[in-house]
């Protein structure tokens, strides 16, 4: 494998400033163990946010003595570790159990998605001593979390977390899915079934305003349909009738947890390499492109909206066969997204009655337009002021 700093000072930078930002949430000091130790280090400002999700009385007006006294009683209790803990991923809850398993552990790659909502909510705190990052869970938090992993309060954790990521996986990848269908899909990759019953018996405690999911009628619908009073709902439940769902193996599936994911393909490489040379993008901000693009797509989009995210990355078009070489690669992009409607399937992965691949055609893919009409690249602009200027 090439080092990274030889070949991709860009990539490099942008792993540093992750790296940094982790380093930013560490208390610069040898580590301490319990949190009479740890909170003195705080500020003001971090030990009243602690002390408002921990719903202390009165911490407003309190001082930070009488703040780190308050939370030294109100984070180790039961159902406060509880629930915070409830609140965690899946990448974060491991974490959380493998600190939890020791006074203390090193590990200087982990970034700020793997332990920053733990220690947000007390669980944890990270250290910077000595060049290494060392992440401890207080001796009062790990006393609690033991008597749990022993009464079985950790395996309904764990397995809340879990039902929690499968919601969020179907919603990124469906937009609505049914208890039932949702049930059916986890009993399919899991030993220890589940119900409708149970899913939303989880599921009703964890949204809020800021949960990827939200209850409609009988379906488990994205969030972003509140935006629009649910009225899309009806429209994609009458797109997906009769089509079979797209259902990768469990790692993969649960990828879709993270909002932001997508299926790396040859095809989104291509493009990035493309952006890249065409446009004089670095590698970091081609990849970021590319993501924008490509989420454009799933998201399904007009093209207008596609074109939009080069205009904001300020890339303009310098002539027609820019366009003529881009509009395959996108072609390709949009035809190989998973969208809602197909119920995760890419249209290049949908078949007509006589087999044949059912795709989205790019509007000005045709015959060269005129001076006047509008620029095929979904600018808005007519074509002899875009991507026709140089012809």
């Amino acid at each position: 494998m090439e080092k990274t700093g030889n070949n991709n000072p860009e990539l490099l930078k942008a792993v540093i400033d992750i790296l940094q930002a982790t380093l930013d949430e560490a208390l610069t000091q040898k580590p301490v163990y319990t949190l009479r130790d740890i909170l003195p280090y705080k500020t003001v400002a971090e030990l009243k946010d602690l002390a408002r999700l921990s719903k202390v009385a009165g911490f407003s007006k309190m001082k930070k003595a009488e703040l780190v006294s308050a939370l030294c009683q109100a984070l180790p209790k039961p159902e406060r570790v509880k629930a915070a803990l409830s609140c965690l991923g899946q990448k974060q809850w491991d974490f959380f159990k493998k600190a939890a398993g020791k006074k203390q552990i090193t590990d200087n790659f982990v970034f700020l998605g793997g332990f920053l909502l733990a220690q947000e909510f007390g669980l944890l705190q990270a250290f910077l001593n000595d060049g290494n990052i060392i992440f401890v869970v207080p001796q009062e938090i790990r006393r609690v979390f033991k008597d749990m992993v022993q009464n079985g309060t950790a395996d309904l954790i764990e397995r809340s977390i879990l039902i929690d990521g499968y919601a969020c996986a179907a919603v990124n990848l469906y937009g609505i899915i049914s208890l039932d269908e949702l049930a059916e899909l986890f009993n399919q990759q899991n030993a220890e079934i589940t119900t409708a019953d149970e899913l939303f018996s989880v599921l009703i405690q964890n949204i809020d305003e800021n949960s990827d999911y939200c209850f409609w009628d009988e379906y488990l619908v994205h969030s972003d349909f509140e935006e629009g009073d649910f009225e899309g709902v009806a429209a994609l439940e009458k797109a997906i009738h009769g089509k079979a769902r797209y259902i990768p193996p469990k790692e993969e599936f649960l990828r879709y947890a993270e909002p932001d994911y997508y299926e790396p393909t040859p095809l989104t490489e291509k493009l990035e390499a493309f952006i890249m040379s065409s446009f004089a993008q670095n590698e970091m901000e081609a990849l970021k492109i590319t993501d924008e693009i490509v989420l454009t797509c799933m998201s399904e989009a007009p093209i207008k909206d596609v074109m939009s995210v080069f205009d904001k990355h300020g890339i303009v078009f310098q002539s027609k066969g820019q366009v003529e070489k881009l509009t395959p690669l996108l072609m390709d992009v949009w035809n190989n997204a998973r969208i809602w409607s197909n119920k995760g399937h890419t249209p290049n992965e949908m078949t007509d009655k006589n087999g044949r691949p059912i795709l989205r055609v790019l509007p000005g893919s045709g015959k060269k337009p005129g001076r006047n009409e509008p620029c095929p690249c979904g600018s808005g602009k007519k074509y002899k002021k875009c991507c026709g200027r140089n012809d």
